[in-house]
């Protein structure tokens, strides 16, 4: 049985306190916190990055933010479930998966490359945060990525058919990003640049999951964790895109540049988006929460084609 930490109903001492005193101490006897995200060695540019005046994007690290909001727990626990005490002697976690659970992304030098880095950092803990809800629906977990494993995630359903999962993580993308930061700095809001641009990106983070699981073999579900829900929730209510025959847009030139590294990385991937989609069982679509928890959206049945 894991054991209860006092990480998972942590009080910060007031909604959104700046006093980081309890996270300190609560670091010392939190293992995730403590050997996990911020180890000791790198405690002391942690706690300076807290203390120090925010950049142009308001970065703040996020164990520190979920903390002082009060939904710590929903990061940690995770970590103790699968990477400490719930984790068996068959399940070891592999050095790169340790080494990317550290939270250093604060550590580059401008807020540009602070965001993309913090992406890598925020798809890993996904990945875990996806099994532990995967769990907690009912689901056995039998593998992950972080013990080693070929998929990022292997379980069976209550039912104990086995299914492998790939989960992408759909941080804000990097123009609404530096749209945001530019907001920032005039004191405006900046509003929602079009409603094509998302179609797209989510259509090529799919694309990617469905290739990485291009295999035969047992039930294979592509999870796309939407960090900016709102920027899809529209197009996904009124069912704009066909699964069963999906295409780009390609009607705004924010996803340009984005497109054309994609397509670098994978040449023929528009003329081979609905063969490898076929690929898939299904899709799930799930929003990340202010709260850090998970909630699925939508279900795409890929032999179907239908959306619900």
């Amino acid at each position: 049985m894991v054991k209860v930490c006092d990480c998972i109903s942590a009080d910060s001492g007031g909604r959104y306190s700046h006093d980081l005193r309890p996270f300190e101490e609560l670091r010392r006897t939190c293992t995730a916190l403590g050997s996990v995200f911020i180890p000791q060695n790198h405690w002391p540019n942690y706690r300076s990055f807290c203390l120090s005046d925010r950049d142009e994007a308001q970065h703040q690290p996020i164990m520190w933010l979920a903390f002082s909001r009060g939904y710590l727990g929903n990061l940690t626990g995770p970590i103790h479930e699968f990477i400490l005490e719930g984790k068996s002697e068959m399940n070891i976690v592999t050095s790169q998966y340790k080494h990317d659970l550290v939270e250093r992304w604060f550590l580059k030098n401008n807020f540009l490359e602070r965001y993309k880095t913090s992406r890598i950092f925020g798809g890993r803990l996904a990945e875990l945060r996806f099994a532990s809800w995967l769990r907690c629906i009912g689901w056995k977990i039998s593998s992950l990525e972080a013990y080693g494993g070929e998929y990022d995630i292997e379980a069976q359903n209550p039912e104990g058919t086995a299914t492998v999962f790939e989960v992408k993580y759909l941080a804000t993308d990097e123009y609404r990003f530096l749209l945001s930061v530019q907001a920032l700095g005039n004191g405006v809001s900046y509003g929602r640049p079009g409603c094509y641009s998302p179609i797209d990106y989510l259509l090529c983070r799919a694309y990617e999951a469905a290739h990485k699981l291009d295999k035969t073999g047992p039930i294979r579900i592509a999870a796309l964790i939407l960090a900016d829900y709102p920027a899809f929730e529209l197009q996904l209510k009124n069912h704009w895109i066909k699964w069963d025959k999906p295409s780009l847009c390609k009607k705004e030139q924010d996803i340009e540049p984005f497109l054309k590294q994609f397509s670098q990385q994978y040449p023929n991937f528009e003329s081979d988006l609905g063969s490898r989609f076929k690929s898939l069982n299904q899709i799930w679509i799930l929003r990340d929460s202010c709260d850090f928890g998970l909630e699925r959206k939508f279900c795409i049945d890929l032999d179907t084609g239908r959306q619900v």
